[in-house]
């Protein structure tokens, strides 16, 4: 080997170690931005899902109504409804802030305080609890044509939680099962 070749080397290695770092460090950051934009698309997939179902509600008759059910995954109950929870959320309150409500029936600690706080201009009805250490949160939601006589939440920790859809007319009412 010749002198100039010798001396070129440690420099082609110290470029590559360099390199890989770069393509380490970028590599996991965008790992970590698609892991948060899979949980915010579960969490608008349910979203959507409980939209769909009060539309097709609201289509049908007065006084027709669904029994959903809250799964973690899909074909684990026989009802006609069934709703697929986000990975990172251990339950779901339905609340209408423009009503009155008693929020001792808030069953979670974190959507106790959060609601209260958030008042009659919350604009939102579906509040996610997430897990403790979640790597994200999941939005709160606005179910348009959807209301409650009260709290109606519901806690993974029970077997398959349901509640019951019902159509009154102008809205669709949330109701414990």
């Amino acid at each position: 080997m010749k002198k100039g070749q010798l001396l070129s080397q440690p420099f082609f290695y110290i470029f590559a170690i360099v390199v890989i770092g770069l393509l380490l460090i970028f590599g996991f950051k965008y790992a970590g931005k698609i892991l948060n934009t899979s949980c915010q698309v579960e969490t608008l997939d349910f979203v959507s899902d409980v939209q769909a179902k009060v539309n097709e509600l609201y289509s049908l008759s007065y006084g027709s109504s669904f029994e959903c059910s809250i799964v973690r995954a899909s074909g684990q109950t026989e009802n006609k409804c069934e709703l697929v929870l986000p990975d990172n959320v251990k339950g779901i309150c339905f609340v209408d802030t423009k009503k009155s409500y008693d929020k001792n029936k808030i069953i979670f600690a974190d959507l106790k305080e959060l609601i209260p706080l958030l008042g009659s201009n919350a604009n939102r009805n579906l509040f996610f609890s997430t897990m403790q250490g979640a790597s994200c949160k999941s939005d709160h939601a606005l179910i348009k044509k959807l209301t409650t006589e009260g709290v109606v939440c519901l806690d993974t920790k029970n077997k398959n939680p349901s509640f019951i859809m019902e159509n009154s007319g102008n809205f669709i009412i949330v109701k414990n099962s």
